[in-house]
């Protein structure tokens, strides 16, 4: 009887273990998983989606699978979460679509807008070829006092309208700014954006302000004293605010990489002859007006400064501080593409390609606070992933080679990707 019941089990083990491939949309075959909760890899695994969800990942045992689903074979090659681009504009709504395809090639799933119009709120929710989006309101009229009323009667109506996050690049003074935050915090409306120069850092860090964009205040405090430096970041960790540094577009604007490199960069074969052009028209326009000197003096500043937030993003990421990758793209800049430039910023910054790759992913999902629903490569955890040719805990370059995207209930190749786009 004792071998009846072992037999048993085992067979009812076997049969349990094959449902998931059964029952699922997707089978991933021979993948490696980078999961991001924590630093490892899975290697040769089988992982299952159904209905836009991680339904399992386990060993690959190398037989063939039963399932009605889409088989993707993945030999050699690895699932990580998709990335975050926490700072982006979106551009006109006629090159919203190509704008979509060009994050999606690039491996971006979650796109967090900076700047809102109100014709935004038609994508919102999941669509065909569209990364997950988080939408900011439009932003708020710097030059107007704001009282109570007007604070309450503009956040409520932003979230009733269904933007996700309200985004101030100045305000008038420091009382309109305690109105905002009184009324974000009554509507649970989150706030982020640029330093406010009339209200001081004390005031902003103990507000409930979530993230900080850019680190031109920090760097400010960092010049002024040890003091000012130490007591902000203090605050900053106290307070759980996270920071956006945008390094590439500093790098770009302030000209500390050559026209000829820039135009070489990933994703530049997508972007019109026309627009090239006129970035190369704008920064010889500049040179012009400014003169060769001026601009030597700045970019000679710029690269003091931009060490200076390097060591600053060091000394977060060492504190565990909550970090994110936004590109900010402007000029020379490819939708997407602009998050792994980011990317290798961090890296520059002297952080390890693990904290990198969280910040674009684990960390983003935290900020959100989406965690449980992506960030990571988990069973139950939304299919929100990216497959790459090579290992990036390896080598942070390796997100630029994207073979595959998953999205809600859909598998993109890379293949489709750059047909989309040509």
């Amino acid at each position: 009887m004792k071998k009846l019941f072992t037999l048993f089990c085992s067979t009812f083990s076997l049969f349990t273990s094959a449902q998931p491939f059964k029952k699922a949309d997707i089978v991933i075959r021979h993948v490696n998983v980078v999961p991001m909760n924590k630093e490892t890899v899975l290697t040769d695994q089988v992982v299952c989606i159904d209905n836009g969800k991680i339904s399992y990942i386990g060993k690959d045992k190398g037989k063939d699978i039963n399932t009605q689903g889409q088989v993707v074979d993945a030999s050699g090659q690895y699932l990580m979460p998709g990335l975050a681009e926490m700072h982006c504009h979106l551009p006109k709504e006629d090159e919203v679509s190509r704008f979509f395809d060009l994050n999606l090639a690039a491996g971006v799933t979650v796109l967090r807008s900076m700047r809102g119009k109100d014709w935004h709120l038609k994508y919102k929710g999941d669509r065909p070829y569209q990364p997950k989006l988080y939408l900011g309101a439009p932003v708020l009229p710097w030059d107007t006092i704001i009282t109570s009323d007007y604070a309450n009667s503009l956040v409520s109506g932003y979230k009733k309208s269904g933007f996700d996050h309200l985004k101030l690049l100045a305000i008038n003074d420091s009382n309109s700014f305690k109105e905002i935050m009184k009324a974000a915090k009554k509507y649970e409306m989150p706030v982020c954006g640029h330093m406010l120069w009339n209200v001081n850092y004390e005031t902003v860090l103990n507000s409930g302000y979530n993230s900080l964009e850019h680190l031109a205040w920090q760097l400010e405090a960092y010049d002024s004293s040890k003091y000012h430096y130490n007591r902000y970041i203090a605050l900053a960790e106290k307070n759980n605010a996270y920071h956006c540094p945008t390094f590439d577009y500093y790098q770009v604007v302030s000209r500390q990489i050559p026209e000829e490199q820039l135009l070489q960069r990933a994703g530049m074969q997508y972007i019109p002859d026309s627009v090239k052009q006129k970035w190369i028209d704008g920064f010889a326009a500049d040179v012009k007006k400014r003169g060769t000197d001026a601009i030597e003096k700045t970019r000679k500043e710029q690269a003091i400064a931009i060490e200076k937030k390097r060591k600053m993003v060091k000394e977060m990421s060492d504190r565990g501080m909550g970090l994110l990758i936004g590109a900010d793209p402007e000029l020379f800049a490819v939708p997407g593409f602009g998050v792994v430039e980011e990317m290798k910023a961090f890296k520059d910054a002297g952080l390890s390609n693990y904290k990198v790759l969280e910040a674009a992913t684990v960390a983003a999902a935290k900020y959100l606070h989406a965690e449980k629903e992506w960030g990571t490569v988990e069973k139950g955890k939304c299919a929100n992933c990216i497959l790459l040719a090579k290992n990036p805990l390896e080598n942070i370059t390796a997100v630029s080679e994207v073979k595959g995207v998953f999205l809600d209930k859909n598998y993109y190749s890379d293949q489709e990707l750059k047909a989309r786009l040509n």
